[in-house]
């Protein structure tokens, strides 16, 4: 239960906590992707729709796939992949070993999270309190029970601050676990006389957080435990005593960190963390005595209401300021103190600001912890709410949708050579437009052109501009190249028209809301979006529930509802394998299903049988996976552009790591360093890219030029001379 962060609970959270969630995958298919009715026959290959055994192959034909495999072996090779080859091969195991990605269960933790689960599921506190109850008994000794109250005191906060009935009956509880948190490690402190640092963050923790929630409670009035008056005075208490406790030297972070040669100036200054906590407290608490007396309690002789407002607002401003010079933007603490001056602005009528405020918040919130969390769709609704009263047009109304056309792209407008960075958006829906038409979507599935549009422009406005390589560009191009390899390759002719669809679908849509961060920081930094969606594939979950919301039924964006319901399920189905097929923790089973097809093409056999449906599935998911690697396939200022973009978001997600003191990944370190950059690079070219993209032309002879240009990529990195490696990311070896 060791604490990671300065304000703690989200790292009680990161000690192992998860949750599996409840978000819909397709009722008919099971964990491991056979429907139930499928099970007993789902090894069996089909031939004219009938299940048969399979045949073991003749000698010939083994012989045959092994002179296959062997040809397949003969990769190339430069001495920089042969360093690599003697230091180990791959960085990211995870691309080519069976998945290891697991959080351990934390029993404490994860009754915790499922008690309050249950709370914001039904609201009824009378049913959910023996749950929480048994939650804190679970735990053994002093010390793990002020955990349970402590996570309990936080999680409560989180649930409050994002309901539309924001009541002090929730506050109250939260400060009642909070209070007893605060009780229980002064008496392990006492008892042990010479307190652990860990034991000492705890009660700082649990300082911050009764602060926040007894402030709360006034700001509502009071409770049954508390009045108003005396819940502030609680809350007013354990600010001094966090202050105090942020006062003593031992509780320098530097002092565990002097060692690290790597630290940054940023992670060296508990200072300024420090003070943005106190700052940010000390204004939640002159807020809710301004809120306590909106309800009716006296101010202060001679003080107006707008004073008590306006010095919350400049604590706030400071503490955001202290916690961007400490952590940056993409941070819980940072988002708290912006949720906080925007709805300040608000306060003091001053729209301009609240409205800029509170974009700022949407978009960060958005970023970081995704579009479904409660307390997201909070801040967006407060925006639409804001905007509509200042007769501003909500965000996602695209001025040109009505323009948008089919016909404003030329079919022989659409080759292998468009560079994505070169594009304007209007151009690039017009061309997703051109892609359906083309592909005789509108007409074989009823499709409203327009319906489309709507589509295609909300898809467009859940993908993040200010993520370097998970945004719209890298979605419409792994698009744009699905729609090549059916254009122009035998895939797009063994798979029929409903086959075609879904892999336009499934590309367009496998990134949705990503944060730019990996699953694995998601899991490990208890993210709200791990525990709202199962592990270990916690962000294609995330992405496939995106894609059910824009096509849901009666939505504007349905584009699937010209489909009677069976066949919309159908798609639907297949949009989630599809989905699922770009989690690169899934790489290892494509490879192999992939090489087998080889060695049966080589063999003399067909590689696919379009009347089996797991034949036609596995086609779907290889197209798919291919597309979404195919940046490394493209022009070469293409391919370059991809790569550093890449880089530069691994090399955020280890700066957010090494933030937040969570377990650093090894193959995102160092990479403002030259070297490391081409290392990674490698690797991912050598050992990932190019036998899968080696095996896709071996299949579909058309894609030989794309596989090429994969090698290419990988030959021209030296070690010896990075000077004239043109892949290089500048930026991060300036930041560097």
């Amino acid at each position: 239960d060791k604490l990671r962060s300065s304000s703690g609970p989200e790292s009680l959270l990161r000690c192992g906590a998860k949750m599996d969630g409840t978000h819909s995958v397709p009722s008919a298919i099971s964990e491991n992707g056979i429907r139930p009715a499928e099970r007993d026959t789902a090894d069996m290959p089909t031939v004219n729709g009938e299940n048969r055994p399979k045949k073991a192959p003749s000698a010939a034909q083994e012989a045959r796939r092994k002179q296959a495999r062997k040809k397949m072996q003969n990769w190339f090779s430069t001495p920089s992949i042969e360093m690599m080859d003697e230091e180990g091969g791959l960085a990211q195991p995870e691309f080519l070993e069976a998945s290891k990605r697991k959080v351990e269960d934390n029993p404490l933790n994860l009754s915790c999270l499922v008690a309050v689960q249950e709370l914001q599921s039904t609201g009824r506190f009378g049913e959910a309190q023996l749950q929480l109850e048994n939650a804190v008994q679970l735990a053994t000794g002093n010390r793990d029970q002020a955990v349970a109250c402590l996570l309990l005191g936080e999680l409560l906060n989180r649930w409050g601050a994002a309901s539309p009935e924001y009541t002090v009956d929730i506050m109250e509880k939260a400060a009642e676990y909070s209070d007893r948190a605060v009780t229980l490690l002064n008496s392990v402190i006492e008892e042990d006389g010479d307190p652990s640092l860990d034991d000492m963050k705890l009660l700082r923790s649990a300082y911050f957080w009764k602060a926040l929630n007894c402030g709360s409670v006034s700001g509502l009035g009071g409770c049954d435990k508390w009045s108003c008056n005396e819940s502030m005075k609680q809350a007013e208490e354990a600010l001094q005593a966090m202050v105090q406790l942020d006062a003593n030297s031992s509780f320098s972070r530097c002092d565990s960190l002097q060692e690290d040669e790597e630290v940054n100036a940023s992670e060296a200054s508990p200072t300024t963390e420090c003070t943005a906590r106190e700052n940010f407290v000390a204004g939640v608490l002159i807020w809710c005595r301004a809120h306590s007396i909106v309800g009716g309690h006296r101010p202060e002789e001679g003080r107006e209401i707008r004073s008590y407002f306006e010095e919350a607002l400049q604590l706030f401003l400071e503490a955001h300021a202290e916690y961007m010079a400490a952590f940056g933007l993409d941070n819980s603490e940072t988002i708290k103190a912006i949720t906080m001056i925007a709805a300040s602005y608000r306060k003091l009528d001053n729209k301009t600001e609240s409205l800029a405020w509170t974009e700022r918040e949407v978009s960060v919130r958005e970023r970081v912890h995704g579009s479904a969390i409660p307390r997201t769709q909070l801040a967006r609704k407060t925006l639409n709410d804001l905007r509509g009263s200042m007769g501003i047009r909500l965000v996602g109304d695209a001025d040109d949708a009505s323009e948008r056309s089919a016909g404003n792209v030329r079919p022989d407008e659409l080759v292998w050579s468009l560079n994505p960075f070169e594009l304007e958006d209007s151009w690039m829906v017009d061309a997703l437009l051109q892609m359906c038409s083309s592909m005789g979507f509108f007409a074989t599935f009823s499709i409203d052109e327009r319906v489309m549009v709507k589509f295609i422009y909300a898809v467009r406005l859940l993908y993040h501009d200010q993520n370097s390589f998970h945004n719209w560009r890298h979605a419409w191009s792994a698009t744009h190249c699905a729609y090549m390899i059916l254009r122009d390759t035998t895939a797009g002719r063994l798979l029929d028209e409903t086959h075609r669809l879904t892999v336009l679908l499934s590309v367009l849509v496998h990134d949705l809301d990503h944060p730019g961060v990996n699953s694995d920081f998601l899991i490990k930094s208890a993210s709200p979006i791990a525990i709202n969606y199962p592990t270990p594939n916690v962000l294609e979950h995330m992405h496939w529930d995106r894609a059910t919301r824009l096509l849901e039924d009666g939505a504007e964006t349905d584009v699937l509802g010209g489909l009677d319901r069976e066949q919309k399920q159908r798609v639907l189905d297949l949009v989630f394998h599809g989905i699922m097929a770009t989690d690169m923790q899934n790489h290892k089973a494509l490879m192999q299903d992939l090489g087998e097809r080889v060695d049966k093409q080589q063999a003399g056999e067909a590689p696919f049988d379009t009347a089996n449906p797991e034949d036609m599935r596995a086609l779907l998911k290889i197209v798919v996976h291919a597309s979404d690697l195919s940046g490394q396939c493209m022009d070469p200022d293409v391919a370059y552009e991809f790569g550093k973009r890449v880089l530069e978001e691994f090399y955020n997600q280890a700066q957010k790591e090494r933030a937040e003191q969570l377990p650093e990944s090894v193959f995102m370190k160092n990479l403002h360093v030259p070297l490391s950059q081409a290392k990674a690079q490698l690797g991912f070219l050598h050992y990932v890219v190019s036998p899968l993209w080696k095996r896709m032309c071996q299949l579909f002879p058309e894609l030989e030029p794309l596989a090429g240009r994969v090698e290419e990529r990988a030959t021209e990195i030296d070690f010896d001379d990075l000077s004239s490696w043109k892949g290089v990311n500048a930026t991060l070896v300036e930041k560097g």
